[in-house]
């Protein structure tokens, strides 16, 4: 239960992650324009027309925890600001990309301006002055660098996914002491798996994934004993599976100047459980129940369409009942309370993606 809260937890960062925080220090207004459609960009190397006039500030910048903040995100954002005080042009006169280790979010200072053609023969005078307070809360992050200009991003990914597994669940105190180091033995496994997904903008996307773990043990020479203190002797074994699928939301962070992606994903779906033991004679027993994932990788480009991946996974889950099947019938077990199997673990992973 402890991992589902974690993974719950998470679920409430990724899904709470809000829009950039947008800040205005507006000097004088004029009526509303119609539609963000009307306000021209003067990008950062271009001058403003001598007749324009100012009429403010505006600023987008990361909170933190902002998600949603590609460029035409953000410069949507400003021309809002702009009709709102009236203006019909931005003048740019900053612009922060997208940082691996700063931010995620495109970031821009812009004057507000109104421009009118029929003004440009008339003594109009033009505010030249500047409110620099505005851009005191960026300024640590501030550089003089040339402009970088928006580049295209990968939308496809697929990715393939394998290592080494470690289950989460405590060992019940009910399981006898000589049999405690078997169970240990099945905590520790392999895992392998895929992910595809697609990014419907530059930081988020919407995906599927599959994974597969596995892990056996068998030991030798135990008996059951019955009623009458008869003896069967034999060996015993487990061979388990426990799969995953289901649809994930992923956020990706991308380098400056490469495809390098730092990646979170959330995901919900179906677990189902296949143990084929052995306890002197052959058991199946089987399962399903709900599961949740969560997935914190870095990818590092190795040529244009493909990278090397590294993921750490945890994974929740937990199995209230089961069914037995000895090939001649089978029962369903329903676990009382205390009882649960946690199917919880952490998956450590090492792959090779696709980009397109």
């Amino acid at each position: 239960m402890k991992q589902s809260t974690l993974v719950v937890l998470m679920a409430l960062l990724i899904l709470s992650s809000c829009s950039p925080k947008v800040i205005t220090n507006i000097q004088k207004t004029y009526p509303a324009q119609d539609s963000i459609e009307d306000v021209n960009v003067i990008g950062l190397d271009e001058a403003e027309p001598d007749y324009a006039e100012y009429i403010g500030n505006v600023l987008i910048h990361d909170t933190g925890f902002s998600t949603n903040c590609g460029y035409d995100v953000v410069i949507g954002k400003a021309k809002t600001e702009a009709v709102k005080a009236g203006g019909n042009t931005l003048k740019l006169t900053e612009h922060i990309p997208p940082s691996i280790w700063a931010s995620s979010c495109h970031q821009i200072a812009a004057r507000i301006l109104l421009v009118d053609e029929s003004l440009s023969d008339s003594n109009v005078i033009k505010t030249a002055s500047v409110d620099n307070t505005i851009y005191s809360q960026l300024e640590p992050m501030l550089h003089k660098d040339e402009p970088v200009e928006e580049r295209e991003y990968k939308r496809f990914r697929l990715a393939v996914n394998g290592g080494y597994s470690y289950q989460l669940a405590k060992i019940s105190d009910e399981v006898p002491a000589d049999f405690k180091d078997y169970i240990k033995g099945l905590k520790s496994g392999y895992h392998f798996g895929a992910d595809a997904n697609y990014f419907f903008s530059e930081q988020m996307g919407l995906g599927a994934k599959y994974t597969m773990f596995g892990a056996s043990n068998s030991i030798d020479n135990i008996y059951l004993e019955d009623e009458d203190g008869d003896r069967i002797y034999g060996s015993m074994s487990d061979d388990l599976r426990i799969m995953f699928i289901g649809p994930y939301l992923s956020t990706r962070y991308l380098a400056q100047k490469s495809n390098n992606a730092f990646f979170l994903s959330l995901g919900i779906g179906y677990l189902s459980y296949k143990n084929d033991k052995v306890i002197i004679n052959p058991i199946r027993m089987t399962g399903g129940t709900a599961g949740y994932t969560l997935d914190v990788g870095y990818d590092i480009e190795i040529s244009e369409d493909f990278s090397l991946g590294f993921q750490v996974s945890m994974l929740s889950g937990v199995l209230r009942k089961y069914t037995l099947d000895n090939g001649y019938q089978s029962e369903t077990i329903e676990l009382e309370e205390g009882q649960y199997e946690g199917l919880g673990r952490i998956d450590f992973s090492i792959g090779l993606r696709f980009n397109k």
